[in-house]
């Protein structure tokens, strides 16, 4: 049971740091782009959950391949990796606008790509499918390593501070699944 446990926090622990960091990224676009702080999660704490599960399903799908030394001389591996994390942060955003229609609730109380040129559906669209895969990028070849010795740390204070992001961050989110979204895109601070 402990082995079962111990996964599942790690696994948890993960999706809170990639979660967290596409919560710093939004943050950091409606700083830099509408010089508002505004809380743009679902939930109250500083985390998005579609950006935990993208993280967990790009990291865990491409990592390893990310890493693999390329055998030709032109490292072309980069640039097919940032193709390969927009398509899929693409079709994980997509899926994730359906499984909210089919539950009931509106998309576009979340996001919304009206506004951009290139859109399908409103639901996603090219450019910022793009930015979320140079995001992608930074993790798999920047923060993912430290993001894994976070989660496998055996310190004591790293353990007691991982248990503790999960009980908060999943009562938070449960809190947050029974009444609703915490977004209102009114600011928290003006810039």
């Amino acid at each position: 049971m402990t082995g079962i446990f111990r996964s599942a926090e790690r696994i948890t622990t993960r999706f809170i740091c990639y979660a967290f960091v596409g919560w710093l990224y939004e943050e950091l676009l409606w700083i830099l782009d509408e010089h508002l702080l505004v809380n743009r999660g679902f939930c109250l704490g500083p985390w998005l959950p579609i950006y935990g599960f993208g993280g967990l399903i790009i990291c865990g799908a491409l990592y390893r391949f990310a890493k693999k030394p390329f055998p030709k001389r032109f490292n072309i591996k980069p640039l097919l990796v940032f193709l390969i994390v927009s398509a899929s942060a693409a079709a994980i955003e997509l899926a994730a606008t359906y499984l909210m229609d089919l539950a009931g609730a509106d998309f576009h109380s979340l996001w919304s790509y009206d506004d951009y040129a290139i859109n399908f559906q409103e639901r996603i669209g090219l450019l910022p499918s793009l930015q979320f895969g140079l995001l992608g990028c930074i993790i798999l070849y920047m923060a993912h390593d430290k993001i894994d010795r976070f989660v496998r740390s055996e310190e004591k204070h790293v353990v007691c501070l991982r248990y503790a992001l999960c009980v908060i961050f999943l009562a938070d989110l449960i809190i947050h699944m029974i009444i609703g979204s915490n977004y209102t895109e009114v600011p928290l601070l003006r810039l």
